[in-house]
């Protein structure tokens, strides 16, 4: 799970002030947290595994992915095009035991009528991620695709449920919520 904090004023502040991001894998769980501070990322890591648990890193104010996505909603203009240097997503490293650093990377953005599509490729990670999103405001995203060198995942949004109070459907009796969503609960 990973929540990105970012001020909607893009000119005054721009990079996000947080992100963090937790995962739960078959062994145990592991925690990053980056603050951009003085134009830079305070990076914390904290996992089970001996080897990566407990860094802290330090990285030039660059792009961090995870701001990405928001940037992409709040003004898909301002997302960086061309060559530029990012932090690839902290579930991307953690998954596939990649340093956190900043890495290069290319940016492009191309309209396609009703649907513009943001593309960052690192070509040093072999990976190349696009999102699919509403060219008009509040550039909904409809998709996403991740390619690297051991596979392809792809994301299709296929329900949302707006203006809900998400943090107060938790009782046995909200469940038709989450099948609504086609979240159905597993069977005991």
């Amino acid at each position: 799970m990973s929540s990105t904090f970012r001020p909607i004023d893009l000119g005054k502040f721009p990079h996000a002030l947080k992100s963090t991001t937790s995962i739960q894998d078959w062994c145990g769980q592991a925690f990053q947290q980056s603050n951009f501070r003085d134009g830079k990322w305070q990076v914390q890591l904290r996992s089970y595994f001996q080897e990566a648990g407990d860094e802290d890193i330090t990285i030039a104010g660059t792009y961090l992915e995870e701001e990405l996505w928001i940037t992409l909603r709040l003004d898909p203009k301002k997302l960086p095009v061309g060559n530029f240097e990012s932090i690839p997503g902290a579930v991307f490293t953690r998954f596939n035991h990649k340093p956190i650093a900043a890495a290069k990377a290319r940016g492009a953005l191309e309209e396609k009528g009703k649907v513009s599509v943001y593309t960052i490729s690192y070509p040093s990670l072999e990976r190349v991620l696009s999102i699919g999103f509403d060219t008009e405001f509040p550039h909904v995203i409809r998709s996403w695709t991740e390619k690297t060198s051991s596979g392809t995942t792809t994301a299709k949004l296929k329900k949302r449920l707006m203006n809900s109070d998400y943090w107060n459907l938790n009782d046995p009796g909200d469940a038709s919520k989450r099948r609504w969503l086609g979240l159905d609960p597993v069977a005991d």
